[in-house]
Formats: structure tokens, sequence, C-alpha cells
């Protein structure tokens, strides 16, 4: 699928080209759904993702927060799927020099990760740095 060829070129830093297989992926499935169905979400995030790492943060900010809102329609605001979106959120305004949208969303993560027993998890110790640096 287009979604996963996207995938392998974000891996291997092609990211324009994994920008267009997801678009292209997107317009396929919006054919079959509406776009706030739940089966969209991680398409936003890989979208928002291609645009980050371009430097489109504008770009990335929206398809983030669209996945967001996505999930927050069928999950409860404190889910251990939204983890992923948050930091991401975080990134971006980290990005964007927004360091205090940045950290509202960083500490989010933060607590879904607490919540869920997930902290010494080793993805999540770069989280805990960003954090920690914030307040050095």
């Amino acid at each position: 699928s287009y979604n996963r060829i996207g995938s392998i070129h974000f891996a291997m830093g092609n990211y324009f080209l994994a920008l267009e297989n997801f678009t292209t992926a997107l317009r396929i499935l919006e054919t079959a759904f509406p776009s706030d169905h739940p089966i969209n979400t991680s398409l936003y995030n890989n979208i928002a993702m291609a645009h980050r790492y371009l430097g489109h943060n504008e770009k990335a900010l929206f398809w983030c927060e669209k996945a967001l809102a996505n999930t927050r329609k069928t999950i409860s605001d404190d889910h251990s799927d939204l983890f992923v979106l948050h930091n991401n959120i975080a990134a971006i305004r980290f990005d964007m020099g927004d360091d205090a949208a940045g950290e509202v969303h960083l500490q989010k993560a933060m607590e879904i990760v607490e919540k869920f027993g997930q902290a010494s998890h080793p993805d999540h110790s770069q989280m805990y740095l960003t954090f920690g640096a914030l307040h050095y």
C-alpha cells in the first residue's frame, strides 16, 4: 500500500517521497471513509511527520492536530494512544520556537506514560531529556 511505501521512504530519509505516498494513501482512503474516520488518523500523523522533517512546521502542526482531534472522538483524553500525538505536537511546537505550547503537550504525554506504567520504556527517555532541558 502507499502508506507502507511512504513509511519505507520515511525510514530512508526520503521525506518528500514519503509525503507523496502518504498523501496518495489518504486520497484513496477518503474515497471510502469520511475525513474524520479513525482509520485516517495514522496517515494524518505520518503526513505531519513528513512535513516536520521537510521543515514545514505549520503544515506538520495542522496534520498532527487533525490526528489528535480525530483520535479524541473515539477515545478518552488520557488514552495511551494519545502519547505519540502529544509528543509529536510538542516536538513541532519546540521546532517552531513555541516552548510554552510544546511544554503543555510534552507534559500531557508524560502524564499518559506515567498513568499506563510505560515510563521506563527506552523510547520515552528522549521525552524526559527534553522536559529536563526545558527546566534546566
